[in-house]
């Protein structure tokens, strides 16, 4: 298949070549220009805008940064995907000076997302630690309790006027969707689990320019449909990734390489006084998807010439980082 929407005459000037892109066997490429701009992609911040679909996915960055990549940014974004409520993939502020001031974007969102940002769980209220005190194992959250131990929850300040732009928000569903220039493509949402959570995977669709992209990141597994117990101690029932579709374009996560975890963990001390934190660091990169994982996926799922753009990628575990 041919790269139709790298080489289409309409995209030249918007295209970008990426700091980090490889083919399927993850061999670096260098002069692929694709139409997209990421913003962010790790604990620090995500976002990345596909331009032939003026979409934007996630809003983990301030304001302004959107502001200093463009001023006019927001009035070329019809379509805004969160893909979760976590702070690296949704600023809450950033968020309410977009629904404020572009009325015209749409958000697409799960429902589970939804009850998140407007529950008072958004946003808990954490034990004040004393100075000098352990951070205890794993850097696991203390949540505020009251005199019965039940916790201490405080209303989102946001859901106020998430609530009142309700009708901008839209539940992620299949459907053609349309932008303000009239370009029109298939936008298909996967749910897919994030620890806890339900997390959405982005599909697109494009028989014209010949694309068929895949954004997914902060998922637990690359397989298929399963049920799981979500934070609230509901069961959710995910469809997991597309088990049998080729993608011309693959935005998918490769947090880091089980050798180099690895061999940090095999250099643990437990003598060591920052052994907790080490170990904690190392840990987290566990409930992300490795390298390894994701080239097995990448194998199977990207076509012979498609592009593989690694998310979420470990500065200090990994070996795909964009930089």
């Amino acid at each position: 298949m041919s790269f139709a929407y790298i080489n289409h005459p309409a995209y030249h000037s918007e295209n970008e070549e990426l700091k980090s892109i490889y083919n399927k066997w993850r061999q670096r490429q260098f002069g692929k220009r694709i139409p997209v701009h990421v913003f962010g992609s790790g604990s620090e911040g995500n976002s990345v805008y596909l331009k032939p679909y003026r979409t934007l996915i996630d809003l983990g960055l301030t304001y302004k940064t959107y502001q200093e990549y463009s001023p006019t940014f927001f009035l070329d974004v019809d379509y805004l995907v969160l893909t979760h409520h976590h702070g690296d993939h949704l600023n809450p502020s950033t968020l309410n000076r977009v629904i404020q001031n572009y009325p015209h974007i749409r958000i697409i969102l799960s429902d589970f997302m939804w009850n998140m940002i407007t529950s008072d769980d958004f946003k808990p209220e954490y034990q004040k630690r004393e100075k000098g005190e352990m951070v205890p194992f794993g850097h696991d959250p203390v949540y505020r309790t009251d005199t019965s131990g039940q916790r201490i929850k405080k209303p989102s300040a946001w859901a106020p006027e998430f609530f009142k732009h309700r009708s901008k928000f839209r539940t992620a569903a299949p459907e053609t969707l349309t932008t303000h220039d009239g370009k029109k493509f298939l936008f298909e949402p996967l749910t897919v689990k994030h620890g806890d959570i339900v997390n959405i995977a982005v599909q697109i669709s494009d028989p014209e320019l010949e694309f068929e992209f895949l954004y997914a990141s902060d998922l637990d597994n690359l397989g298929g449909e399963r049920s799981f117990i979500d934070c609230y101690g509901n069961t959710q029932h995910v469809t997991g990734l597309d088990q049998h579709r080729r993608y011309t374009c693959m935005f998918l996560e490769a947090n880091y390489d089980e050798t180099i975890l690895q061999n940090w963990y095999d250099n643990l001390n437990q003598d060591d006084p920052d052994y907790r934190g080490k170990k904690a660091r190392a840990d987290g990169n566990l409930r992300h998807i490795s390298e390894q994982e994701a080239s097995v996926y990448i194998e199977q799922h990207l076509d012979e010439n498609g592009l593989f753009v690694p998310l979420h990628a470990s500065k200090t575990f990994g070996t795909l980082h964009q930089a």
